[in-house]
């Protein structure tokens, strides 16, 4: 770099203090300080020829997911997915049929033994009847029938009582309140 280059980057302070630092040391010891820039250099330039292709390999991935991304969005539309050609989901079980189910796999056992400390297993069942654990699917379904019952008796007690009473006159106040809001808004809108 030329001098009138240097002192425009630099700075005159800053090349004059460059100066009288190097004029102080030895010959070898510029030399060695010569060396150590050269190898400096080498490594940055190598650095940056890296990066440079990593920079080109990251282009031609961007451009490259660009491409798929148009190509699956251009096939998605030939689809024409939309309500009018959707499936409505449908339970392939009634509502109570998932508690035989459930009831299997969380049913206490008594056959459980520890194997060791991070092993548990479980035996053949046993032959001898217990009363109070169903075993068959119909009663499971009884016991969640009996529970739905229990479940009316309580909410027909409880409907009955004045809390219930005071509740549902709340609600339908709030109710009625709310209609009168969204008739005010309907009519705002229509006229507007």
């Amino acid at each position: 770099m030329p001098d009138g280059q240097a002192d425009d980057y630099f700075g005159k302070e800053v090349l004059e203090e460059t100066k009288s630092m190097l004029a102080s040391l030895q010959m070898a010891e510029i030399q060695g300080l010569a060396q150590r820039l050269a190898r400096s250099d080498a490594a940055l330039r190598e650095a940056l020829a890296e990066l440079e292709a990593e920079r080109e390999d990251l282009r031609n991935e961007k451009v490259h997911l660009n491409e798929t991304i148009a190509l699956m969005m251009k096939e998605v539309q030939k689809l024409q997915i939309g309500a009018n050609n959707t499936v409505e989901p449908v339970l392939d079980e009634g509502p109570l049929d998932f508690v035989g189910r459930f009831w299997e796999t969380m049913k206490p056992r008594d056959t459980a033994y520890v194997a060791s400390e991070h092993i548990g297993e479980i035996r053949r069942p046993v032959s001898t009847e217990d009363a109070s654990v169903p075993h068959s699917f119909q009663e499971v379904q009884e016991l969640g029938k009996q529970a739905v019952q229990q479940l009316t008796h309580a909410f027909d007690a409880a409907s009955s009582s004045s809390f219930w009473g005071k509740a549902q006159g709340y609600l339908k106040e709030k109710q009625s309140e709310l209609a009168g809001a969204v008739a005010a808004i309907g009519s705002q809108e229509a006229t507007g």
